[in-house]
């Protein structure tokens, strides 16, 4: 059964299960098959699921483009991000006007789109005060360019509540959990998306310690979850995140994807998905609920 939930103060109902499209991009993950990943995403609108979450720079437009193709005359809500550009093979932050006003243009070209469901701001480049930024947005809105806007990667309390700030996209799962108390605070009033919600893969488990990624994975990188320095932490959790799971008849990837929507019953959690096999995965984690036991079990670890 696909849960379904309305977005913070916005008008836009959606899946409780967020499509991830950075996949769509073809950069920094291994064994990407585009045409594999749109047939997942036309098995999603078949199953429910509504809602599609991509940014500008994943893949430099290649996600919002291939994106804008699969969802060509469908009913979808779309939800991109601007504030991160490449140059010269270098990405920084620009949150500027101008900036703002290309980065808007471009996606909305390369999605095929009059106007954009949900516009993000990806990351703050620590130069602009975001409720600038904000004001920026709402006149975006105010054209018609934009229906909500919201914020990723930046704490809630710093933004206010402008009249068309909808949502707050935080990194949140069963290992990263830093984001707590801001979640607490503002969930009330903006809806609550959890990116990385199995931790690149890691809450699935199918790594171990002794697994190595190919060349060209993020999850190569020594400051990635997947360095040998954290594992002393992962090994616990994931065993008992495995007992957890068997108990409740679902896999561990269900059960860490259940957790974050039991957690926050207003929330939506994205997941990065490459296949159908995948998506039929991940929506799994839909239509039941944890018992307190099997959560206090994984409180405690």
């Amino acid at each position: 059964m696909i849960e379904s939930v309305t977005l913070g103060r916005s008008d836009l109902r959606v899946s409780r299960l967020g499509f991830g499209c950075w996949q769509l991009g073809g950069h920094g993950w291994q064994d990407i098959d585009q045409r594999e990943i749109v047939a997942a995403i036309h098995l999603a609108l078949d199953e429910g699921v509504n809602f599609f979450d991509t940014a500008d720079v994943y893949g430099l437009g290649a996600s919002e483009r291939l994106l804008g193709e699969a969802l060509l005359g469908k009913s979808a809500v779309i939800a991109t991000k601007f504030g991160v550009r490449e140059t010269g093979g270098v990405a920084t932050y620009d949150n500027s006007r101008d900036w703002l006003s290309l980065a808007l243009e471009a996606s909305l070209k390369r999605l095929g789109r009059d106007t954009i469901d949900l516009y993000q701001l990806h990351w703050h480049d620590g130069k602009r005060p975001i409720p600038d930024i904000l004001e920026d947005l709402e006149r975006w809105r105010s054209q018609g360019k934009i229906r909500w806007y919201g914020i990723s990667n930046i704490d809630p309390a710093l933004a206010g509540l402008p009249q068309g700030l909808a949502t707050f996209t935080l990194s949140y799962n069963l290992v990263q959990r830093g984001w707590e108390q801001a979640i607490a605070q503002a969930e009330d009033k903006l809806g609550f998306m959890a990116w990385g919600a199995l931790a690149q893969g890691l809450l699935s488990g199918k790594y171990r310690r002794s697994h190595r990624f190919a060349e060209g994975d993020i999850r190569r990188r020594a400051d990635s979850l997947f360095a040998s320095q954290h594992w002393n932490r992962h090994d616990p959790l994931l065993a008992t995140l495995s007992t957890v799971a068997n108990a409740s008849q679902h896999s561990m990837a269900q059960t860490a994807l259940r957790w974050v929507l039991d957690a926050h019953p207003g929330s939506v959690v994205l997941t990065g998905i490459k296949t159908r096999a995948q998506l039929s995965e991940n929506t799994g984690a839909l239509g039941w609920t944890l018992p307190a036991s099997e959560r206090a079990a994984l409180e405690k670890a």
